[in-house]
């Protein structure tokens, strides 16, 4: 897997896999994040690839991986583990879905990393990604 390079006075050279888990569990209880959304954050060029990345590390360690939807709010299929565990999860944790399935966007997107961490990561510290 290549590294990241990140730009000096940063935290040093990370793998992407380092970049999306260090962004997911950022994720506030009670919100969520898109693929999408972790994939621009991490500087990947593809939100499949945040999803490949979970399904390489499985579903069991430390990271809230119950908090990455589809950008349409849905809940993605994924392989050996039920829809209706993250379903249940997200539930405890107070996000709205409604009864097709789809998280409300609107009230628990996450809004991403704070201005620090974007600085550190070359992003832009005022962009605000929704989808």
């Amino acid at each position: 897997m290549r590294a990241v390079l990140l730009p000096s006075g940063s935290m040093g050279t990370k793998t992407p896999h380092q970049v999306v888990f260090e962004l997911i569990a950022m994720i506030p209880n009670g919100y969520v994040a898109s693929y999408a959304q972790i994939a621009r954050f991490a500087g990947l060029s593809n939100p499949r690839q945040v999803g490949q990345l979970l399904k390489k590390e499985g579903f069991d360690g430390e990271i809230p991986w119950h908090r990455v939807v589809r950008a349409d709010g849905m809940i993605a299929e994924r392989p050996g583990q039920a829809p209706a565990v993250q379903y249940r999860r997200l539930l405890a944790e107070g996000v709205a879905i409604s009864n097709a399935g789809r998280v409300d966007m609107a009230s628990h997107q996450w809004a991403g990393p704070d201005p620090d961490w974007r600085l550190a990561h070359g992003s832009d510290p005022e962009d605000v990604f929704t989808a």
